[in-house]
């Protein structure tokens, strides 16, 4: 409102001083806030959103990135967590005085290995009754039910266990067994 014409009113008593002075107040708000607008306010508010956007955006990233880590910690931790047991497993379970004279051979990671074994003990091998399981890069024996748990639990590091053979009946050739060391 002009000055001349608030002037006027007052003189003419259809206004009063306080309706005056606030119509006056309004009037500079609405100036402030147009002036700050012409000048960039507005932009800096799209920018701020878009910062904005930018941060939950990265905070979103790094909330994904660290449970896919903490999932790989869990399962790196539950993977050793099994290779221990199995190691406490072997270790509390494996045969001894098995050493002899005689090679039993056996293949391991598409290689040829040998243990010296008894005479017993390579018979309980061939039927399947003891089967061999690496133990930190040797290899043990131990029991078909030892061996059966390491197979369950980590399979890889089960070796050598022999199914045993089942019999038919209807097998003319049956009573005659092929012996286990046949060299062609």
């Amino acid at each position: 409102m002009n000055d001349a014409f608030r002037e006027q009113l007052l003189k003419a008593g259809l206004a009063t001083k306080k309706q005056a002075k606030a119509v006056a107040h309004e009037e500079n708000v609405g100036r402030r806030k147009r002036r700050k607008k012409n000048k960039g306010g507005a932009a800096s508010e799209t920018e701020v959103s878009a910062d904005q956007q930018a941060a939950q955006a990265a905070a979103e990233e790094k909330r994904l990135r660290d449970k896919a880590l903490n999932e790989e910690r869990e399962e790196t931790r539950k993977a050793e967590a099994v290779r221990s047991e199995v190691d406490d497993l072997v270790t509390k379970n494996h045969l001894k005085d098995t050493k002899g004279e005689i090679a039993y051979q056996f293949v391991d990671d598409k290689k040829v290995k040998r243990v010296f074994v008894t005479e017993a003990v390579r018979k309980e091998l061939a039927e399947g009754d003891i089967g061999i399981v690496d133990l930190k890069g040797a290899y043990v024996l131990v029991g078909r039910d030892i061996a059966l748990k390491v197979e369950d639990r980590c399979p890889e590091r089960l070796v050598w266990l022999n199914e045993p053979e089942e019999t038919d009946e209807d097998d003319p050739y049956g009573d005659y067994k092929v012996p286990d060391d046949l060299v062609w």
